[in-house]
């Protein structure tokens, strides 16, 4: 009720398939696809308000150092969906 939102509910609950944090500190989140669960999530605006919550969700973790963020484990479909390029995104 204080205009507060959030991209993630009830119907995004189980959509991690996994998470693997390598050695050097790159984090792997691969996603279900998602695109139709959170479709204004393909919007410039939505796209970073996205990426800023899963940023700040991973990166409060000391030994994550970049992500990479993947729907059913390609890069390139997760961020095509955003309208961008796949890259790890660092600290």
């Amino acid at each position: 009720h204080l205009g507060a939102s959030s991209f993630f509910s009830e119907d995004t609950a189980g959509s991690i398939r996994s998470i693997n944090l390598k050695t050097d500190g790159l984090l792997i989140v691969d996603f279900e696809d998602i695109r139709s669960v959170i479709p204004n999530a393909s919007s410039s605006c939505g796209s970073e308000a996205l990426l800023a919550s899963l940023n700040s969700t991973v990166f409060q973790f000391s030994v994550v150092d970049r992500v990479r963020y993947q729907i059913n484990g390609s890069c390139d479909t997760f961020f095509e969906w955003l309208q961008r390029d796949c890259v790890d995104i660092g600290r």
